[in-house]
């Protein structure tokens, strides 16, 4: 599970810099917006060093994505600017108990824009984050802490719609494409207000192993969690396992910031918190261990360069209806895998499959066995394992497979051809029908070499079949 992977190095990072910075703002006193640029600057230096590695393709950038991606500029340096004028006000254990409201923000912003809906256990947990906040307590001016409670909500609202465009801008443009120039941008302009606005940065400060440490952990949290999501990750469990660092968070501010005053009244907030927090987490997983079918499919309508590569196992969840193909098997080459059902992507093509380990029907082709052209598709392969279809260019024509529906019942289909062509003369075989037949089913994946250029296969294998009798 590599998006696990990445999660956790996230949160290391994220615990560590809340943690530095609420230090460095207690003994440099950078002003405010000179601390967010170097936590900015943080995220952009690794991209600076792997520029020349990266594939960087402009041209996948649309008049939406373009506006999103701006959007996505702009809110992170809101966002950045908020976190240092909190942590100014606010205790780093009070502010994390505060900032978790995002989880509720993250979950409810999922399920209005990208499907992803709440449990009644999700809301529930939802509550007592909430009532975590309420019940918090620092010592000093409630003035002050008022005003660090705001900058904290409006952190927490700020990154709850950023990780949903950038979900969205992953799927739309690429993870190596939009995150590399978004973070350029983001520095860039921030360092220009800094010069504009002669904010006053102290050079002996620069490089000590405190804001150096800020920085390369600020950048660990910010790439952890960007590169979680392109490998799979649903916005909802990325941000509940963000914000599992709310206890570490609190527990070192203890140890080592002294944060101790109110203590009895934090951790309640932190129990309730962390609690809030586990129910949210249980109620994102399937509440079965078998395949549920739901009443109304989902379709995959954005093609991503970094598809999940976990297995799916007992406890999947099956997002289609009674009529849609719920299952592909082809013995001789090891195929047993459920389908998902795609639509048209981003790029005007058919999409394909969100894991490298299920198939894609074409949502818009009819229903395989029915009179006319049905089309499912398949990777090849996915950053470090083979693909569903990876051996699709092994079957031979005789060989039978089956495709199992919602409702239970089981098509039997008949391998007619197999053939590599070139992917430019690809579209034209894939989306003709053979008249000779009254129904026709076509699986399709890469083939040939793989272009690092253009980041394509320069050839699609196509098997055409037909339902027997």
């Amino acid at each position: 599970m590599i998006w696990g992977l990445l999660l956790t190095l996230h949160l290391v990072g994220l615990v560590g810099y809340n943690l530095l910075l609420r230090k460095a703002v207690l003994t440099h006193r950078f002003h405010p917006w000179v601390l967010a640029t170097l936590l900015e600057t943080g995220i952009a230096l690794p991209i600076i060093v792997a520029i020349p590695f990266l594939s960087i393709d402009l041209t996948r950038f649309t008049a939406q994505s373009i506006v999103l991606s701006v959007g996505v500029v702009g809110l992170s340096m809101v966002l950045l600017f908020a976190i240092t004028k909190a942590l100014y006000s606010l205790e780093a254990s009070t502010y994390s108990v505060v900032y978790n409201l995002r989880i509720i923000l993250a979950t409810l912003l999922a399920a209005a824009l990208l499907g992803e809906f709440p449990t009644q256990l999700q809301l529930l947990g939802g509550l007592l984050i909430v009532a975590a906040i309420v019940i918090v307590r620092q010592k000093g001016s409630r003035a002050v802490t008022r005003r660090g409670v705001l900058w904290a909500l409006l952190a927490a609202a700020i990154i709850s719609i950023e990780n949903v465009i950038e979900k969205q801008l992953i799927n739309d443009i690429g993870v190596f494409t939009g995150a590399p120039v978004i973070a350029l941008a983001t520095s860039v302009v921030m360092w220009a207000i800094v010069v504009a606005k002669r904010y006053s940065v102290p050079r002996k400060y620069l490089l000590t192993k405190q804001v150096i440490g800020l920085m390369v952990l600020r950048s660990l949290a910010a790439w952890g969690f960007i590169f979680a999501m392109a490998a799979g990750a649903l916005v909802s469990i990325a941000t509940v396992v963000s914000a599992s660092g709310l206890i570490i968070i609190v527990l070192c501010g203890i140890v080592f910031l002294h944060e101790r005053d109110h203590l009895r009244r934090k951790i309640l907030a932190v129990v309730l918190a962390a609690f809030g927090t586990a129910l949210i987490l249980i109620g994102t997983q399937p509440p079965v261990s078998h395949v549920v079918i739901v009443k109304k499919a989902q379709t995959i309508t954005n093609s991503t360069d970094i598809p999940s590569e976990e297995k799916p196992n007992k406890d999947y969840v099956w997002r289609g209806s009674l009529q849609d193909p719920k299952k592909i098997v082809i013995p001789s080459i090891g195929v047993d895998a459920y389908i998902q059902n795609v639509g048209i992507d981003q790029k005007n093509e058919i999409a394909v499959p969100n894991n490298i380990h299920i198939a894609g029907w074409f949502a818009d082709s009819v229903l395989p066995g029915k009179k006319g052209l049905s089309i499912i598709d398949g990777h090849l392969d996915g950053l470090t394992q083979n693909g569903i279809f990876d051996h699709l260019i092994q079957v031979q024509p005789g060989v039978t497979f089956s495709i199992e529906f919602g409702d239970g019942t089981i098509r039997l289909f008949k391998v007619r051809s197999v053939h590599a062509v070139p992917l430019d003369s690809a579209a034209e075989m894939l989306f003709s029908q053979d008249p000779s037949l009254s129904n026709e089913l076509k699986l399709i994946t890469c083939g040939g070499q793989y272009n690092k250029n253009t980041h394509l296969y320069d050839k699609r294998i196509i098997v055409s079949s037909t339902m027997t009798e």
